[in-house]
This record gives structure tokens, sequence and C-alpha cells, in this order.
């Protein structure tokens, strides 16, 4: 029996609807639930990009020995005093164990005498290790406690994002930034690093409610 051209048209809408999300990774609102973010599609889009990485896309075998490559570096700030960061992977960043550690450095108050003082990090107020499904956060500015400085993170297929709600510069339309990602494993020892860079991202207007420490990382 053939199917009117009508109907073939809205079949395919149909499926190609289906897809969508098992093209490009969970819904939205499963992603924005496990980052304690409100359910606004529109969170996870517009991100100011940082990084997009030049070199030859790695195969899946070589991601069996060594931490999948960073090929993008995305951030955004939502609201308040909450970012929301992508880090997109050329093959998918956690199988289970033993995992790769990413650790994202971040200079948030734009002043290089806060933070670090070692030449390798100088400056960096935070540091953000995302390793399996545990999360963790090192502050290093006197004005960064438990309190008010924590960090949440999802694995969704080759993407990771992480949360961090923290102290932010309060005035201008763009917050400035410095930071970069360090990907590594140790069994055996490998790493990828992006470039360091420095970088403001528009300041965003939706309202989160604070971010609750201690939660391990999500697996979509």
């Amino acid at each position: 029996m053939k199917i009117p051209p009508y109907y073939r048209h809205i079949a395919c809408a149909a499926l190609a609807f289906s897809s969508l999300f098992t093209a490009n990774g969970a819904e939205p609102e499963k992603i924005l639930k496990a980052l304690d973010l409100p359910n606004t599609p529109a969170i996870l889009e517009n991100f100011t990009p940082v990084f997009t990485n030049k070199a030859p896309v790695q195969t899946e075998e070589q991601a069996e020995t060594k931490p999948s490559i960073v090929r993008k570096l995305e951030v955004k700030h939502v609201g308040g005093n909450r970012l929301l960061v992508r880090l997109e992977f050329d093959q998918i960043p956690f199988k289970g164990e033993p995992a790769a550690s990413n650790l994202l450095y971040l200079d948030t108050d734009n002043n290089a005498e806060t933070g670090r003082k070692d030449e390798t990090a100088k400056g960096v107020d935070l540091l953000t290790i995302v390793s399996g499904t545990n999360t963790f956060v090192n502050r290093y500015n006197p004005a960064l406690t438990p309190g008010n400085t924590v960090a949440q993170a999802v694995y969704d297929g080759k993407l990771l994002y992480i949360t961090i709600e923290t102290p932010l510069p309060e005035s201008g339309s763009t917050i400035p930034l410095y930071g970069w990602v360090l990907s590594q494993r140790n069994q055996p020892p490998a790493s990828n690093m992006t470039d360091r860079a420095r970088f403001a991202v528009p300041r965003g207007t939706v309202e989160v409610l604070p971010l609750a420490p201690g939660k391990q990382a999500t697996v979509l």
C-alpha cells in the first residue's frame, strides 16, 4: 500500500522530532534538573566559545588508553553567582572506572594577585575536578568558602556540563574570566589540555536557587 505524500511528510517530521534527543543527547529538562537549574531550555544555548581544538579527532581506540581529547570549551553566566561550563570531547569521557579526571581552572575575580601564587596557575581562584562521578572544588581565594563556592557535574554522552556557584563581579554587562581545562589519566599516564584563555561572558538574568554541596556527578 502506498502512503500518500502528505502523510509521508508527517511521518518523516515525527521521526525527525523523536530522534532529535537521541542524536543530540538527553532532553534539556533532564540535564537542567541534574544541574539544579530551572527548566528553561534556553539556558543550554548561546554559550561563549572559549577553545576549539584543531588537532585531529581522536579515535575510539585511542581513547581506550588516553583521556578523551577536549574538542570544545564553552562557558556562560546563567544568573546570580552561577556559571555553566560545557565541555565537548572526541569520545565519551566517562565509561566507568578507571576514569579520567577533568580539571577546570578559573580566575573569577580578574585579579592575578588573589588566588594561587605559583606561576603555573597564578591568580586561579578555584579548581573544579570531575573524576568519574566525584566532583571536588579546591578554593584558593579566601573570599571563597564551602558555603558559597560549590559545583555539580553532568555527563551527557560526549558532553560534560559543570555548573559552579561562586562569588562573581556584580557590575558590568559582561563577566571577565580566565581559565583552561586539563584532562588526565593516571594509568597509563596521559593528558591533554586546552589553551589558557582570557574571555568575558555576557551577564545572565535567570533566577537560580543555591546549589547544594556534596552531590555526585550524574551520568545521563
